[in-house]
């Protein structure tokens, strides 16, 4: 998708016709029984305003789109914490597993603290405090299949308990998601598909999104999400997003809901969602800040681990592999001609032109995120009597400029003879990837 048309639909959406107050509660309704306790869930989530069914990266996806889990590039565990309105508060763990090359693995468990509250008889009399709680759990699955689509099932229980009595519920989630690109893509999901609970509907909703990345695998990279939610019995609802990150390390992220065709509610800054990521290795910390200035504030807190071996995209791989091996690794191919290298200011030096460095930032993020990938850059000469297209010279100037976008990457290179071409005797240069 051209980056002017995702900004326009941004645009057009921001100007959906009244605020939505902010919620992390999504897919709630006054008059649909279990609104989710799992709702919401990681950090990253709710401070990008609930888009996340256009993201579902990582294994927060088995609370927002089940089919983001085929996607799992890595184990990863997380606990999700929440302190929200009126002193209630929510922890959610979940554990996401990679299986073979195509599908994911997602599990979480879920409690809610509702707190203490008073209890009266009809006369007004005190009766003693009760509690509320809620507690659940759930089992997903994705799975890639051709067309660059991934399905995603998931299984839910929850059971709520309120002044002493209790109340179970069983559902489900179906998800979808599109990615024609690794930098775009589309998403769609169904919750809370079950039989009625005490005479109620449970609170189903259809949510329908679509993510985009900018700049991906530069220094600053941006990522732009919107969704619509539509719920069986209650509002529709438009969020749209916004997630800058530098150096793949620190992040800032905003968010804004929208109610489609509602009255506004709430004053001040109602309706925003605010939040920020720091990575350090392996290990995720996100928080997420909704401000809510009629009841109160809420604060979610983030903690992820990814571990064990990275897991390839089986989208990314190719045909080239590294010597004679028989592994194909996650690789892409740029190849730079004489006229790539262009004359520098320095007597004998040479710079890349910026057409080649058009081409091998996208190189880059095509392999972006995936530990052990490959940039295979070609060097083609039409003078074999001179030194090759990319001799040892100007290969020390192609991993250099690598290095200024990339440099959170461990980055080693080997140079191998070149046989994809009638000069076979000029080499390529191989630039893998460790990403942190």
């Amino acid at each position: 998708m051209k980056r002017p048309f995702l900004l326009l639909l941004l645009f057009a959406l921001a100007l959906a016709p009244q605020a939505l107050p902010a919620s992390e509660s999504v897919l709630g309704s006054a008059g649909a029984a279990f609104p989710a306790v799992q709702a919401g869930a990681s950090a990253r989530a709710i401070g990008m305003g609930s888009t996340y069914v256009g993201i579902a990266e990582g294994s927060a996806s088995l609370l927002w789109n089940p089919a983001g889990l085929a996607d799992l590039r890595s184990n990863e565990v997380a606990i999700h914490h929440s302190s929200s309105l009126l002193g209630m508060s929510q922890e959610i763990a979940v554990i996401g597993l990679p299986l073979g090359t195509s599908q994911g693995l997602g599990l979480s468990l879920s409690f809610a603290d509702g707190g203490a509250f008073e209890g009266r008889n009809a006369l007004g009399a005190p009766t003693g405090d009760y509690g509320a709680r809620a507690y659940g759990a759930s089992l997903g699955w994705g799975i890639e299949v051709p067309g660059d689509l991934a399905l995603g099932l998931t299984a839910k229980m929850e059971r709520q308990e309120l002044a002493g009595q209790s109340a179970d519920a069983f559902a489900g989630d179906l998800g979808l998601l599109w990615s024609p690109s690794p930098a775009f893509r589309l998403g769609a999901s169904y919750s809370n598909l079950g039989s009625d609970v005490v005479g109620k509907k449970l609170a189903q909703g259809l949510r329908l999104g679509l993510s985009s990345y900018l700049d991906k695998g530069r220094a600053m990279q941006w990522l732009l999400a919107a969704s619509l939610e539509a719920l069986v019995q209650g509002d529709q609802s438009v969020h749209v997003s916004l997630e800058g990150s530098f150096y793949r390390a620190l992040a800032a992220r905003a968010g804004y809901i929208f109610q489609a065709g509602g009255a506004a509610v709430g004053t001040g800054l109602a309706g925003w969602t605010l939040g920020a990521g720091l990575k350090v290795g392996s290990i995720d910390l996100d928080y997420a800040f909704i401000p809510v200035p009629a009841l109160g504030n809420t604060h979610r807190l983030s903690l992820s681990y990814a571990f064990g071996e990275r897991r390839s995209d089986p989208a990314k791989a190719s045909a080239h592999s590294l010597g004679r091996s028989n592994t194909v690794v996650p690789a892409t191919v740029v190849v730079l001609y004489d006229q790539d290298f262009v004359a520098a200011p320095a007597p004998g030096a040479e710079a890349l032109s910026q057409g080649a460095q058009e081409r091998l930032h996208k190189g880059l993020r095509e392999i972006s995120g995936v530990s052990g990938a490959i940039l295979r850059v070609n060097g083609m000469s039409e003078r074999k009597a001179v030194a090759p297209a990319l001799s040892d010279r100007r290969e020390k100037l192609v991993r250099s400029f690598l290095y200024s976008i990339m440099p959170g990457a461990t980055v080693s290179s080997v140079t191998s003879p070149n046989s994809e071409s009638a000069n076979a005797a000029y080499p390529s240069a191989i630039f893998r990837f460790l990403v942190r």
